[in-house]
């Protein structure tokens, strides 16, 4: 297996639809598989995933932020436990 391999791969992944994170742990853990074999004296050369790179991370979609009377009025709308657990994250973002 080459770099060649690893990063054709990765980026056959990527097109599919696999998104940019899930790509990057691929990468990783043909890495790690790399240099475990090495260390347990399987493997002897250079560690091929090293050489391989992701395109530049793209943002997915746009991000919108609630304002604070949305997430009251979400708060409302909402039943329990669901309120509460919102309410404990929306909270922590006002601090």
């Amino acid at each position: 297996m080459t770099t060649f391999d690893i990063q054709r791969f990765v980026l056959e992944k990527m097109e599919s639809g696999l998104g940019w994170e899930s790509a990057q742990h691929y990468r990783n853990l043909i890495s790690k598989v790399f240099t475990v074999a090495k260390k347990w004296g399987f493997y002897s050369g250079d560690n091929p995933a090293n050489g391989v790179t992701l395109p530049e991370k793209q943002p997915v979609r746009e991000r919108h932020i609630l304002q604070p009377e949305q997430i009251s009025a979400l708060l409302v709308a909402l039943k329990e436990p669901v309120r509460t657990m919102v309410g404990c994250g929306s909270a922590k973002s006002w601090v």
